[in-house]
């Protein structure tokens, strides 16, 4: 890698910093083909006090969202480090975000390399991380593992023992019909901790890599009581283990040429409330935030059977059922 390449890599970084509302599409691709050459300056973007502000901060939202995106579109292993780490940096965050989390498995995906797994399954194991980027990062790996075998026991050698520790330290209790029924009546009920939510994400997982050795200690969880049901039930276990484990995986969405769609819209918007008084662009604004958070109200999708929690969600949205409007459908009786 030349000087000169590395000196433009950084100038092109450099711009993003102070173009970072509505970057232009053309400095993005620029940036993005430089490759390798970027790694290092957008990853010291990621300062601390950027981190921190994540959520409460529009500069530092925007700024962690574009590294995120740029790192990955090179598919360069020497990215992995900086995404990794930021399972547990947004984690710890004084303003923790969701939606930045949720990014990193988009990028995973764009990345594409199996190189991916091993680190994410090191954020799998990380119990000082809450439930969330665990669950990511898990999901990510099993999309990047597809029906390989090899890619797919490498997953399951590091879940399965996941799962015993927390059968193995369950009280020996036993869950009465009325206890379950409370369980998976009420989304909220406190019985459905974070705890079973992880250990519902790794019978799921175990399941979608078709790991056999598993399916012992996964009926022993839900004798037990452990799973959260309300993210898979001992139903959906069987019917993955029945079709070899799971076989719809989610692809790389071509991120740039939306970004461009998304920005050509933002331009023409701009453009059209140029002329406007102030209390006509607020009124614009307001009538676009109602836009963005209105959601339509969609009637109950009826199939020939149930749509099951690693189909894609009726929504359109691209992810997986259970990732998207399973909670939501459950509680208002659609699922």
């Amino acid at each position: 890698m030349s000087p000169e390449t590395t000196e433009a890599s950084r100038a092109a970084v450099q711009r993003l910093q102070e173009e970072w509302d509505w970057p232009d599409p053309a400095l993005l691709r620029e940036i993005v083909a430089h490759g390798e050459a970027a790694i290092a300056p957008l990853t010291e973007l990621l300062t601390p006090e950027v981190i921190r502000m994540c959520k409460s901060d529009d500069y530092s939202n925007s700024i962690v969202y574009y590294v995120i995106r740029l790192l990955a579109e090179p598919h360069s292993p020497a990215a992995i480090p900086t995404l990794i780490g930021l399972y547990a940096d947004l984690d710890d965050a004084e303003d923790y975000s969701d939606d930045l989390i949720e990014t990193l498995p988009e990028a995973m995906l764009t990345l594409g390399t199996p190189e991916a797994i091993g680190p994410l399954l090191t954020v799998m194991t990380d119990e000082r991380l809450s439930w969330y980027p665990r669950s990511s990062a898990v999901e990510s790996a099993v999309n990047l593992a597809g029906t390989d075998p090899a890619l797919r026991a490498q997953i399951a050698e590091t879940l399965r023992p996941l799962l015993a520790d927390r059968v193995h330290r369950a009280a020996p209790i036993s869950i009465t019909p009325q206890r379950q029924l409370l369980r998976d009546r009420d989304w909220m009920h406190p019985f459905n901790d974070d705890d079973s939510d992880m250990v519902a994400e790794l019978v799921g997982a175990l399941a979608d890599v078709n790991d056999l050795q598993a399916r012992p200690l996964i009926e022993s969880a839900y004798r037990a009581g452990l799973v959260n049901t309300k993210i898979i039930g001992l139903d959906d276990v069987n019917e993955i283990y029945a079709t070899g484990g799971e076989t719809h995986f989610r692809t790389a969405e071509p991120w740039l040429e939306q970004y461009e769609e998304n920005y050509q819209e933002h331009q023409q918007e701009d453009r059209e409330t140029e002329g406007d008084s102030e209390a006509a662009q607020r009124l614009r604004q307001l009538e676009r935030a109602i836009e963005e958070d209105w959601e339509p109200v969609q009637a109950p999708v009826v199939l020939g059977k149930r749509l099951g929690r690693n189909d894609p969600c009726w929504c359109g949205s691209g992810k997986k059922y259970k990732k998207c409007h399973l909670a939501e459908d459950e509680k208002d009786g659609r699922a």
